[in-house]
C-alpha cells in the first residue's frame, strides 16, 4: 500500500490480501503463519487446513502418487479413530479425514509428523498432490516412450473440463524436469489470479504453440532464468504442518477460545454410512435485529489480557472469547479494540474473529466472513451493519484496554446476552435444511420407467435443484 495503493496507510481488504499472500508466497515461500504473512491469508490458508460447514478442518497427510506404508495407513487410522474423523479416499489419491477441531489439529498433526508423513497442501495456493490416474484432466502428465516421454499439459476437469494437449514429444529423461519447471514458472509469472492452466493456455497469444515456443525454443531467451527461479523455490521448500508443531508461539492460533479451555460444537453432527459428518447449511440464517436490540443494562466486564494480542505489523489481531455460552470476537485495529458477536447470520457460522478486515479511504473498517464473505462494519455509526447484504446485521460492544492489562467489554448481564446470542440458541440442528438428495429425488419421483421423452430433463431440473 505504502508503494503503490492510493492510501499509504491503507490495510486492504478481503479481496486484495490473499492475492499479495499468493504473489509474495510465490517469490519468496515464507511460512504463511509467520506474523508478516498470516494476516493475508484466507481461513483455509490460516489454519493450514480447509474449514468446513461446522467450523472442523480437515487434515490431509500427503501420499506421493497413491503409494503409502502400511505403517501409515495405520498411523493414519488411528489418528481417525481417536479423533473420530470422516475418512474419504479421494481423485487424488490420498486420505481426507475431516472434521477435526481446530485446538486438535497441532496435535493430530504431531501424530502424523511422528509417524513419517508430511503436509499434503489441500489448503495451499500451490502444486497439487500428484496423480496417477487419466491423463487428460491435468496441468501437466507425462506418457513414456520408447525415445523418452510424452509431455501433456493444460488438462482440466469441473465445470469447464479440457483436454491436455501435447507439448513436447520424446522429451529424454534428463530434459523433463527442466520442460516442466519452465512450464510451471512461466504460469506463475503470467496467469491471471485463480486462472487454470487450461485458460491460461487459451488465453495464450498463439496458444499451444507459443508456450511450446517460450518454454522448449527459448524464444524469449528466459529458459535458464525460469530453471533458477524454480531451483529457488524447490530449495524452500519445507513441511508447513512439520516447522508449525515445533514452535510454541503458533500454538495459541489453534485455540477455539482466547480466554478458556473450554469448547463447543456449533453445529449437530449426522450418522452417514457408518461416519459422522455435520448437518447441512440451514435453509435460512438468523433474521434477528442484532444490531438494533436494546439491553437492559450494560456493565464493563474483563474478558481477556491484552498481551493476547499483537502490537507489530500488521496491525491487526483478533479474537474468539467465551461468555456464558455466547461468543464473541474480538479485533485489535491499529491501536484501536472493537467487539462483535462471533457467529454470522447468514449461515449461524461462529468465524467472524477468523475473517479478513478491510478499509477505505474515509476510515471504515469491516470484518469480513471467511466462509462467504458476508462483511460486516466495525466502526462509525453504522457499526454492525452487513454492507453487502441488507437482511443481517450483527450486535456489536463497546470495548477497552485499562492499565491493569485486561481488555473489558460493556456487555449486558450472562442470562440476557445467552438468550440473545447464545450458541446453544443458534447452534445448526438437524433437519433444519432439507437433504439436497431427498429434494433431488422428489424431483424424480414417478419417473422410472416412463419413456425418455416423457420424463424431466436433468440439465433443466438441476437449475432448480439447491445442491
Amino acid at each position: 500500500m505504502k508503494a503503490v495503493g492510493r492510501n499509504p496507510d491503507s490495510l486492504g481488504c478481503e479481496l486484495c490480501k490473499p492475492a499479495i499472500a499468493s504473489i509474495l508466497s510465490s517469490l519468496f515461500n515464507g511460512h504463511i503463519m509467520d506474523h508478516e504473512y498470516h494476516e493475508l491469508q484466507e481461513t483455509n490458508d490460516r489454519f493450514l487446513a480447509n474449514i468446513q460447514r461446522n467450523g472442523t478442518f480437515s487434515v490431509v497427510p500427503r501420499v506421493p502418487g497413491g503409494e503409502i506404508t502400511a505403517d501409515k495407513l495405520i498411523a493414519i487410522g488411528q489418528v481417525a479413530k481417536k479423533y473420530n474423523l470422516y475418512c474419504k479416499i479421494t481423485g487424488g489419491q490420498r486420505i481426507d479425514m475431516f472434521g477435526a477441531k481446530k485446538q486438535d489439529l497441532l496435535d493430530i498433526w504431531t501424530e502424523l509428523v511422528n509417524a513419517g508423513m508430511e503436509s499434503g497442501h489441500a489448503y495451499a495456493k500451490s502444486l497439487r498432490t500428484i496423480k496417477v490416474p487419466k491423463l487428460t484432466h491435468f496441468s501437466f502428465g507425462l506418457i513414456s516412450t520408447e525415445k523418452g516421454f510424452n509431455i501433456f499439459v493444460g488438462g482440466n476437469g469441473g465445470a469447464k473440463p479440457r483436454h491436455s494437449e501435447l507439448l513436447a514429444k520424446d522429451v529424454p529423461p534428463d530434459m523433463v524436469i527442466p520442460i516442466i519447471d519452465r512450464y510451471l514458472i512461466f504460469y506463475i509469472r503470467t496467469a491471471d489470479k485463480l486462472q487454470r492452466t487450461a485458460r491460461w493456455i487459451e488465453n495464450l497469444p498463439g496458444g499451444i504453440n507459443y508456450l511450446r515456443e517460450v518454454v522448449i525454443d527459448d524464444k524469449l531467451g528466459i529458459c535458464a532464468e525460469m530453471e533458477q527461479q524454480m531451483q529457488e523455490l524447490v530449495d524452500s521448500y519445507f513441511c508447513e504442518w512439520t516447522e508449525t508443531i515445533r514452535n510454541p508461539k503458533r500454538r495459541k492460533y489453534f485455540q477455539q477460545f482466547a480466554n478458556t479451555d473450554e469448547t463447543v460444537d456449533t453445529v449437530e453432527l449426522v450418522k452417514e454410512r457408518d461416519q459422522e459428518r455435520p448437518t447441512y447449511w440451514p435453509s435460512e440464517g438468523a433474521k434477528e435485529d442484532f444490531k438494533g436490540h436494546q439491553w437492559s443494562a450494560l456493565s464493563w466486564q474483563p474478558i481477556i489480557k491484552a498481551d493476547h494480542f499483537s502490537d507489530g505489523p500488521p496491525a491487526i489481531s483478533s479474537a474468539n472469547v467465551k461468555r456464558g455460552d455466547t461468543q464473541l470476537a474480538i479485533f485489535k485495529v491499529k491501536g484501536k479494540y472493537y467487539a462483535t458477536q462471533q457467529m454470522c447470520p447468514h449461515k449461524r457460522a461462529f468465524v467472524l474473529s477468523d475473517g479478513l478486515i478491510g478499509d477505505d479511504d474515509a476510515g471504515k473498517y469491516w470484518v469480513s466472513c471467511p466462509y462467504h464473505k458476508r462483511n460486516f462494519e466495525l466502526n462509525g455509526e453504522q457499526a454492525g451493519r452487513c454492507s453487502n447484504d441488507e437482511a443481517m446485521n450483527i450486535a456489536t460492544f463497546p470495548v477497552e484496554e485499562r492499565d491493569d492489562g485486561w481488555i473489558y467489554l460493556k456487555l449486558p448481564p450472562v442470562e440476557e446476552l445467552d438468550s440473545v446470542l447464545g450458541t446453544e440458541k443458534w447452534k445448526v440442528k438437524k433437519g433444519e435444511a432439507p437433504d439436497p438428495f431427498q429434494k433431488c429425488d422428489k424431483k424424480y419421483k414417478g419417473t422410472r420407467g416412463k419413456k425418455a421423452g416423457d420424463r424431466p430433463s436433468p440439465t433443466k431440473q438441476s437449475k432448480t435443484i439447491d445442491w
